[in-house]
């Protein structure tokens, strides 16, 4: 890898060890093998100055703002996927704030980062820091002494498929549902990360804008 010269270096990719220069970024390209396809080529990195579009041509930015659009449009398709899915089949509608360019951004931001909160990594959270201490609360609100009472499972299970299908943002959750959601928050104390990143989610879904109700015709 060269810092200086307008060539720039190919060598070996070593997770973990493999760095790029200051001031530059690791291009990477890779190479899986398995017990019975090995890896058609070694994996390599080169380290390459960065790309900054301000420095781009007006006429290069012209040509890239279709590929930027194509890229939206393919993140609109995945955002309405996750809402079909999360309503398990029954969306019906898909509003301009569901696809705005806010949510978009909102994607991709969680895509690039990978904190993009799967229903594995909610449900995993839900079981190892939320259900303890609904579990209590639940009991003291039913007036139930065990723990292992049907209905107590019950309303559990209620509650982590309901923040599990947080992870898709589903418009199909009502009102209700989504204060019931934020309360759970409140009442067990949990502001770890993720809790943090649900109740943000949560008060966003309380101040999206109502839809208006048709007249009964």
């Amino acid at each position: 890898m060269s810092m200086i010269s307008t060539r720039h270096s190919v060598v070996p990719f070593v997770a973990g060890t493999t760095k790029a220069f200051e001031s530059q970024r690791l291009a990477k390209v890779g190479y899986k093998s398995t017990a019975k396809n090995p890896a058609k080529f070694a994996s390599i990195a080169v380290s390459v100055p960065t790309l900054d579009v301000a420095d781009w041509t007006q006429e290069q930015m012209d040509r890239l703002a279709p590929h930027i659009n194509a890229m939206a449009w393919k993140a609109q398709d995945d955002v309405i996927r996750n809402l079909y899915e999360t309503s398990e089949g029954n969306l019906t509608s898909v509003s301009d704030d569901d696809i705005s360019p806010a949510q978009i951004l909102a994607y991709l931001d969680a895509e690039q980062t990978g904190d993009r909160l799967t229903k594995e990594k909610i449900v995993k959270w839900f079981d190892e820091s939320l259900r303890d201490n609904l579990t209590v609360i639940i009991c003291e609100k039913l007036q139930i002494q065990d723990t292992n009472d049907s209905r107590v499972a019950q309303h559990l299970a209620g509650y982590r498929g309901l923040f599990g299908s947080l992870s898709k943002d589903s418009g199909a959750l009502q009102e209700t549902q989504i204060r019931g959601l934020r309360k759970a928050l409140e009442v067990t104390a949990t502001d770890d990360e993720i809790g943090s990143k649900l109740a943000t989610k949560l008060d966003g879904m309380l101040n999206r804008p109502k839809m208006e109700e048709l007249l009964d015709l």
